[in-house]
């Protein structure tokens, strides 16, 4: 069986390329080998879920009348399969080399390391074979599929995903429930939305993020976050969040929520631009910023720049912004035990003891 590369590569980008949140329309428009390895992320993914509902046998050997033979099976599962078993791990492996994967990626890769054989049978071709190794590699991969599927189905694999979710569900509800004390002080918020990156060097033809030490990380952004504090156009931010990501492509970099007084302050676009300036000075000059307040109108679902306590539909989409910083944890995560904390968010003030003004009657 040969497969046909450029058609399965459009599919997989193209079942990757879903806007979520409040995700760009534009944003997912190019496609890149970064993009490429989320597409295999997400295909995997599928595979063990198809798995998962089925128990027939996946391979079977055909006889040709040149006295040949073929492996043959479902194109709608063994095509994905095949082509997931010779691509995605070196793909997933390169451009998320400091991550935890989705507990049925983890099980993926276990699955190849224990039967290295898996991946030559599938490199051979599955056309065209003698009548031994036709069976011989048909009887590989269904024991790779069938020892696949019983790994995806039993209970500890269960527990490990629901810790998995767990854990990202954790970090999106402090996000949730410290906007909700922000707006108890606030009637308005001004919602400032930065990401900070470090530079990239161009190896071998492509971008690759430069290796920043953990230690760097967290002392830049200590660094960052001080020196905001002392910047007069910040005078009144009452809050922040942060996410560190990476990916070999953008290397390490930082998603900022950064929450203002919607009472005392306006003009979101040129914080932001400010912002990011504060972040190229720190750097020297060799810092990078993205404003996506300056791109509002390329929202779906708008939640940064004002939003009003009354305002649900702007709150809505201000929840859905926090859920698509959290939203990769779902698949890949950095490990901290390499980069440190991953999350973050700053402290809220103490409430004076008297609280004047009239109530909000809404």
């Amino acid at each position: 069986m040969r497969l046909n590369a450029n058609e399965v590569k459009r599919q997989l980008a193209e079942r990757s390329m879903k806007v979520v949140g409040d995700v760009p329309k534009t944003s997912l428009r190019t496609i890149t080998h970064e993009l490429d390895a989320v597409a295999w992320i997400d295909q995997v993914r599928w595979i063990s879920d198809t798995l998962k509902k089925t128990d027939t046998t996946l391979f079977q050997v055909l006889k040709r009348r040149d006295g040949g033979c073929n492996v043959i099976g479902d194109d709608c599962i063994v095509r994905p399969v095949i082509w997931a078993i010779e691509r995605a791990p070196d793909y997933i492996k390169k451009y998320y080399p400091y991550h935890d994967f989705d507990p049925r990626i983890e099980v993926f890769f276990k699955m190849l390391s224990e039967d290295p054989l898996i991946k030559e049978c599938v490199r051979t071709g599955l056309r065209a074979l003698s009548q031994e190794n036709a069976t011989l590699i048909c009887d590989h991969l269904n024991r790779f599929v069938a020892s696949f599927r019983t790994e995806v189905t039993s209970q500890s694999f269960r527990v490990l995903s629901y810790r998995c979710k767990r854990r990202a569900l954790i970090v999106q509800r402090e996000m949730v429930r410290y906007v909700e004390r922000l707006f108890s002080r606030c009637s308005r918020l001004l919602v400032v939305r930065v990401d900070t990156y470090y530079p990239s060097v161009l190896k071998d033809g492509e971008l690759n993020g430069i290796t920043v030490p953990p230690e760097k990380l967290r002392k830049d952004r200590e660094r960052f976050v001080r020196k905001l504090s002392s910047e007069k156009f910040a005078a009144n931010k009452v809050g922040h969040c942060w996410k560190l990501e990476y990916g070999l492509t953008k290397g390490f970099h930082y998603h900022w929520l950064f929450f203002f007084d919607g009472a005392k302050v306006r003009e979101d676009i040129t914080i932001g631009r400010l912002i990011g300036q504060t972040w190229e000075s720190l750097q020297k000059g060799e810092g990078l910023y993205w404003n996506c307040n300056a791109f509002k109108d390329k929202y779906i679902d708008l939640g940064i720049g004002m939003v009003s306590h009354f305002d649900q539909k702007r709150r809505l989409g201000l929840r859905k912004a926090m859920a698509y910083l959290t939203k990769p944890d779902y698949h890949l995560c950095l490990k901290e035990v390499d980069v440190g904390r991953t999350f973050g968010k700053g402290l809220i003030k103490a409430r004076p003891k008297e609280s004047r003004g009239r109530p909000r009657v809404r």
